[in-house]
């Protein structure tokens, strides 16, 4: 993969925020959270209106497990 690829996610697979909650069975206030605080960071994009989303879901999973502490 090169370096395009990474910082120029795929376009068709972002998903709303609420979507992506929903997927992992968390609140979209979770989800915003998470950016926030930097646990979800490079699977975060914008829409044309500015708006964030998750431009890349699978990479959005990736970081939600390596960055969340499953303990809490």
């Amino acid at each position: 993969m090169d370096d395009w690829t990474l910082t120029h996610p795929d376009e068709s697979k972002a998903i709303s925020l609420r979507a992506y909650a929903h997927r992992r069975g968390v609140s979209p206030m979770a989800v915003t959270y998470a950016i926030r605080s930097g646990r979800l960071s490079r699977s975060v994009g914008r829409t044309s209106t500015g708006f964030p989303n998750i431009a890349d879901p699978e990479l959005a999973d990736r970081e939600w497990d390596e960055n969340t502490d499953q303990m809490k």
